[in-house]
Parts: C-alpha cells; sequence; structure tokens
C-alpha cells in the first residue's frame, strides 16, 4: 500500500489538531511531546521541522484563536442590530470563544505563564480593538455612547481588562462575581453609556464565566498534582 505523503501545510494542521485534543483530554502541562507525536502516527523527528517546542504549538493554537475571534467578531460589528446590541453580543462572543478552551485558560492564570498570557492578550487586543472601535464610534453617532475618544476609550478598557485577574483570590466566585460587575461600570462609564445598559449584559454572563474559571482551575490543578 502507498504511503500517503501530505502537504507541509496539511501536516502542521495535524500536528495542531492532536496537540489541542490531547490538551483537552489530558491537560497542556500533562502531555508530552511525545504524545502529540504518537498521537499523529508519525516519525519523532518530524514535529520539530514544523515546531520548535511543544510552547510553540501553543502559541500557533492561540494565533488560530485570535482569528477565529476577529473572524466571528467581524461578523457582528457588520451585521445587524444597534450599536447596543452589538456591543452585548460582541462581549458575550469573546466569553464564549473562552469557554471552548478551559485548559488554555487554566495554563494562562497560572503565574509562571503570566509573560505569555499578556503576550497573547496584546496579540488579541492588536487584532479586536479596531473592531470594537467601530462598534463605538457608531454609538457615538447614534447617541447611545457619549465619548470624544472612541478608539482610546476602548484602549483603556482592554488594557484594563489584561490585569482583571492578578491573583488566585480574583478566581473565587464572590470575588470574580464583583469584578464582572465592575467591569461593565466601568465601560458604562468610560463610554458614557446610559447606566445599567453595559452592566446588564455582564450580569447575564457571569454564572456561565464563573463556571468557565471553575472548569479552568480543574485544568491548573490536576496539571499540579499529576505533575
Amino acid at each position: 500500500m502507498a504511503r500517503s505523503v501530505k502537504k507541509p501545510g496539511e501536516r502542521r494542521q495535524e500536528f495542531i489538531r492532536a496537540a489541542e485534543t490531547l490538551f483537552m483530554e489530558k491537560g497542556y502541562q500533562n502531555t508530552s511531546v511525545s504524545h502529540i507525536v504518537n498521537r499523529v502516527g508519525v516519525a519523532h523527528g518530524l514535529f520539530y521541522y514544523y515546531f520548535d517546542s511543544k510552547e510553540d504549538v501553543l502559541d500557533a493554537i492561540i494565533e488560530h484563536l485570535v482569528q477565529e475571534s476577529r473572524r466571528r467578531l467581524s461578523a457582528i460589528v457588520h451585521g445587524d442590530g444597534t450599536p447596543l446590541e452589538k456591543f452585548h453580543r460582541f462581549v458575550q462572543q469573546m466569553f464564549v470563544l473562552k469557554k471552548d478552551r478551559p485548559y488554555l485558560i487554566g495554563y494562562m492564570l497560572q503565574e509562571q505563564n503570566r509573560l505569555f498570557y499578556h503576550k497573547w492578550m496584546q496579540r488579541a487586543l492588536d487584532k479586536i480593538t479596531p473592531l470594537l472601535t467601530e462598534i463605538v464610534e457608531e454609538g457615538v453617532t447614534t447617541g447611545r455612547f457619549d465619548t470624544p475618544y472612541p478608539r482610546e476609550a476602548v484602549e483603556f478598557i482592554f488594557n484594563g481588562m489584561r490585569f482583571f485577574l492578578s491573583s488566585p483570590d480574583d478566581l473565587q466566585d464572590d470575588a470574580l462575581r464583583t469584578k464582572m460587575i465592575a467591569a461593565g461600570d466601568m465601560m458604562e462609564r468610560v463610554l458614557g453609556a446610559e447606566k445599567g445598559s453595559v452592566t446588564s449584559v455582564y450580569q447575564e454572563i457571569t454564572p456561565g464565566v464563573l463556571d468557565m474559571m471553575d472548569e479552568s482551575m480543574q485544568f491548573t490543578e490536576k496539571g499540579a498534582h499529576d505533575g
């Protein structure tokens, strides 16, 4: 039987898909390069033709997540609805994309991975900031928001969110619930939005965010215990 020869791009994607599946099954810390190679069913050396390390694969997954986020969020920006409705859907979608990858959030929240977390956030914000700015600008035009600096307001919001989770104590239900409501209140003030118009969406998504963080921490604790 003839051996199947795949194009470089296809093989690289195969490694990425296998790695992400294993990260979900075993947790990031408990997945080795050997696990990934065995799942794909190729020689060990072939992995290093495409990637320098396991962290390099994670970086590729994050890049895919950023592009996926941009595609879905762009559809919201250019879709139907009022600026406030778009803003609500935008925020909800950002959390949905993260919820699909609890191992990733758990990895990012570990203290030793803070630099990687901020690198990922900066990459994401570079892509997402212009999209949310469009919504805010539309909101200013229609009178929903009141700020003379739409882009700067969005940058301020997102950069504040980068340090939203600064310690393990922030992951406790009460602390996280308070931070979610505070984030909505902060956005209302920065955007000049009607009181309650933004906090309402944060109140709506808070239960799902709490569940997401619980699941993420299970991955983190599993890795610490098994490691």
